[in-house]
Parts: structure tokens; sequence; C-alpha cells
């Protein structure tokens, strides 16, 4: 499946209003937290925030003292996230407008999977200094047992994703940008399904599909998801993988 870049610039331009209340995750500290440690920032160094959207992450990242630079092509997605990056620029993560080794971190949230991810994480790689470190946290299913319904409400949810992830696949994508990976977490995060297909800016009749997955999921899914139905809803617990890589 291939998407326009201004289809998925149109998509996200949709979802801007309600996107920083569609999923916990969004403005969970704890796992914010997580990224600022995993990123080891100091005072002044620059760090790139690769699909930087509605400026979350850069809100997190800028009480560290290090100069975030907020890269993402939807401009709609980028209005009002100023005060959180030192500089905000509308570009393409496959072929960034930054010179090699740039700079000192590189971070990626819930972006790769609308990317040719390979050619990102290259790029990702390319712009970040020798002992640099690279940062991706996605969404991924827990393994075989669940992968096919995880991986269609993922699509249902999003027409424009162009990646389904397993465990393992961000630290390989790392290793195949060159890097060193020497650290892995995983996350999970309690979602609610009426709210994430709700707000996810698709028709009704995929949000519908989507939620017939949870209704009907198989006993393999239930587990793994520790899935709940709490009146008329299903609280879903997702999992997010970090990886972390470091250039040589």
């Amino acid at each position: 499946m291939k998407v326009s870049l201004d289809a998925m610039r149109d998509y996200f331009a949709q979802r801007t209003p309600k996107y920083d209340t569609s999923s916990s995750w969004v403005g969970d500290d704890r796992l914010g937290g997580l990224m600022v440690d995993m990123l080891g920032l100091k005072e002044g160094e620059r760090i790139l925030d690769v699909a930087s959207g509605t400026g979350m992450l850069g809100k997190t990242l800028a009480p560290t003292g290090a100069k975030v630079i907020g890269l993402d092509y939807t401009p709609t997605m980028m209005e009002g996230t100023r005060p959180h990056y030192a500089d905000l620029v509308v570009g393409d993560a496959h072929a960034m407008p930054f010179e090699d080794a740039t700079f000192d971190a590189v971070v990626c949230r819930q972006g790769i999977q609308f990317m040719d991810a390979p050619k990102a994480v290259g790029e990702m790689a390319r712009v970040v200094k020798p002992g640099g470190r690279v940062v991706l946290m996605h969404l991924a299913c827990y393994g075989e047992e669940d992968r096919e319904e995880t991986f269609e409400i993922q699509r249902l949810r999003n027409p424009v994703r162009l990646n389904y992830f397993l465990a393992d696949d961000q630290p390989q994508l790392l290793r195949g940008a060159g890097l060193d990976v020497d650290r892995i977490e995983h996350y999970h995060t309690l979602e609610s399904a009426r709210n994430w297909l709700g707000k996810g800016s698709i028709p009704t009749d995929r949000q519908q599909a989507a939620f017939a997955i949870y209704r009907d999921a198989s006993p393999a899914f239930r587990a793994s998801h520790a899935l709940e139905e709490r009146d008329g809803d299903y609280i879903d617990r997702m999992l997010f993988v970090l990886a972390r890589g470091v250039r040589r």
C-alpha cells in the first residue's frame, strides 16, 4: 500500500483538534519520563523530534535544557507548539533538511508507522552525531497470538498507516541503520476503545468494525491485552516498545 505525503498531511490535519485527548499515552507523564531517561539529554544538547505533531513530546523535553527542534510534515499540527521548541521545521522525514551529524539525539514517537520506516530511520542515523542517541517509541503487538487482530484494529483506525510492528521490529530498524542497540523497554498503557476509535477521524463504519473485533476477540488476544469490558466499552492494555540506538 502506498499513501501520498499529501494524503498523510490531510489526514493528520483532520485529527489535530482531538489528537491530544485521543489516547491516554499522549499525555502520560510516566511514559514521558521514561523517554527522557532513555535520551539522557544534557543542557544545551540539540535534539530532533521527528513527527513532532502537536508538540506534547517537545513540552516534555524542554525542561531538560536541551535545544529541541521539531520536524513534521503537517503545519496544522504544529500550530501553537512554538513555546516548546527552539525551532520548527516543516519537512519530510525521508529526506531531512539537515546536514550529517547535526544532532546529539533524535527521537520519534508514533511516527514511523506512517513512513518508509527503513528510509526514515536511516535519515535519523545520518543526522545524529557519533555517540549520539536515536530513540524510537511505537505501538507493537505482543506476538503471533494477537498479531492479526491487533494489526486489523490499527488498520481500521489509521487508514494511512503503512507499518505494523512486532516487538523486535524497532531494534532491527535501528541495527539496519548501522546503530548499536543498547536499551529496549516495554511499556503498557490502558486505552479506552471507545475514546481511541472515536477520536481517530475515521468513518463510523470503520469504528464499528474495529469495535466488533474487540467484542469478538479471541481468548489469546483477550489474555495478552488484558481486555476488560466496562460499561459497553473495552479497556485495552496496549504495548509500546521503546528502543535506543547509538551511532558508532
